[in-house]
């Protein structure tokens, strides 16, 4: 078994090899070293793991979304690449989400839209010529809802603490609920002009934090209710 520390220093160095490779070409980035192939999985994982550099992730990750999703317009040209299928879009909502697009995050899910609109009632594996369709990946949408856009998550191990931080994009009104050992958290929102009303509900025992528009406000056990401009 690998130390820690081996593992780590495996890991930095094939981060700064990376770099190195990546520093002087032009976004979106080559997913080979023969540099002639792109694909939007090799973007997205550089973005998501900090092999681009924070101040390109939005640009690389603008790009590589204008082949495949509206909502996304690059102002350069993009190269043909591999499009990623519908469960590695999972990592691209944590790209997405880390690069500070998570409001955009609504506009990724017209190839859902497009499933129901075939008629499936579970999720395909990959667009036409798909191979399954009932595909539990593809599911992943069910997870993000609940702790991307409605944004709870374990604040500390066992949800002792929660934090809360929503991405709803264009949704004006949100209702829900996640179930957690100790009981339910429910939430409810609603935008009005600029400003955000929560409702906050926790079970006992379970306190934590709620984050809008990079500011922090403290929750404790029980219901609550926060105006946030």
């Amino acid at each position: 078994m690998q130390s820690n520390e081996r593992v780590e220093g495996r890991a930095e160095k094939i981060s700064r090899n990376s770099e190195i490779v990546l520093v002087n070409q032009p976004t979106p980035f080559e997913s080979c070293p023969a540099q002639k192939h792109y694909s939007q999985h090799s973007n997205i994982l550089g973005v998501w793991l900090d092999v681009v550099p924070p101040e390109k992730q939005k640009e690389v990750l603008t790009k590589i979304l204008s082949v495949s999703d509206k909502g996304f317009t690059s102002t350069g040209p993009v190269p043909e690449m591999t499009k990623a299928t519908y469960y590695f879009r999972f990592y691209l909502a944590r790209a997405l989400e880390h690069a500070g697009m998570g409001d955009q995050y609504l506009s990724l899910l017209m190839p859902w839209r497009d499933m129901v609109n075939l008629g499936l009632t579970t999720w395909a594996e990959q667009p036409e010529p798909t191979r399954s369709d009932s595909h539990a990946w593809s599911a992943h949408p069910n997870f993000d809802f609940l702790t991307l856009v409605v944004g709870i998550r374990p604040k500390t191990p066992g949800f002792r603490s929660v934090s809360i931080e929503p991405h709803l994009g264009g949704l004006h009104h949100v209702a829900s609920a996640m179930a957690l050992p100790q009981g339910l958290v429910e939430v409810k929102y609603d935008v009005q002009e600029s400003s955000l009303h929560a409702t906050v509900n926790l079970p006992p025992g379970v306190s934590g934090e709620f984050v809008w528009k990079g500011k922090t406000q403290g929750l404790r056990a029980g219901e609550q209710e926060l105006t946030l401009p």
